[in-house]
């Protein structure tokens, strides 16, 4: 089947409108002219139609013309159609693209603001979180500094207790040894001898006072002055000691300086 494309189609329908024009008209004068053959001369008929032979021939040529010029209208309109539509086109990509393009920076925007804002709630977390540590190390070194402090403070009670203490305990040391060189003074029978002379001995004793061991740790250099110093002490068995056995233990092993004259250690 034969199908005319929609651009084409006014043209072909006025052409064959023309042509069904031309066909009737000539029908119609082809009928007279046939009448008036009959009716006429044989010349004269015959130049009738060849004048109107010339008539249709034309008719056929300006029909032909009129088609051609309306075809060639129909192409530059449709071509002006294509034309506008192009630009239309082209306009509306433009801006779509730039819609697109302005889509893009509104989000690379908002995609800064938010790195920008992640950025500084970070910072502000890492600030809180540093504060928080800087307090928690302060609070450390303040504990550890009370508790050096402390300690120092009990070293230093503790010290000066002990201190105290050894005073106290040489007090007590120095009170009983005292009692015990006067003892053995009161029990010292001394000849005629330089006073300067003195003996040293190490005194073992036991709980209670019992001289255990006298042992001469250095001679004056007499012998019967030794001697009278070592019967001395063992004269005064049992020694004036403390009764506490704390307090006894610094008088288990006593050395005693023991002099004529009366120097005692």
């Amino acid at each position: 089947m034969l199908t005319i494309s929609k651009n084409y189609r006014k043209p072909v329908i006025f052409a064959i409108l023309l042509h069904l024009i031309l066909l009737s008209f000539f029908i119609f004068e082809l009928s007279a002219t046939q009448y008036r053959l009959e009716n006429s001369a044989p010349n004269q008929a015959a130049k009738t139609i060849q004048v109107k032979a010339i008539s249709v021939a034309k008719m056929q040529m300006e029909i032909k013309t009129a088609a051609a010029q309306q075809q060639q209208q129909q192409i530059a309109q449709q071509k002006l159609l294509a034309e506008k539509q192009a630009q239309i086109n082209a306009e509306k990509k433009a801006v779509e693209l730039k819609a697109e393009k302005a889509k893009l920076v509104l989000q690379m925007a908002a995609e800064k603001k938010a790195r920008a804002e992640k950025t500084k709630q970070e910072k502000i977390i890492a600030a809180k979180k540093a504060v928080i540590l800087k307090k928690q190390k302060l609070a450390q070194e303040q504990e550890a500094l009370q508790k050096q402090l402390m300690a120092q403070q009990i070293q230093s009670d503790q010290h000066s207790i002990a201190k105290a203490q050894s005073q106290a305990n040489q007090g007590v040391i120095d009170q009983y040894k005292a009692q015990i060189l006067s003892a053995i003074q009161a029990n010292w029978r001394i000849s005629q001898v330089n006073d300067k002379l003195k003996c040293i001995y190490l005194v073992q004793i036991a709980p209670g006072g019992t001289v255990l061991s006298a042992q001469l740790e250095q001679s004056s250099g007499d012998s019967a002055l030794d001697q009278s110093a070592r019967e001395a002490i063992f004269k005064s068995s049992p020694l004036p000691v403390p009764k506490d056995l704390a307090e006894f233990n610094s008088f288990r092993r006593l050395v005693l300086t023991l002099s004529p004259q009366g120097y005692l250690q």
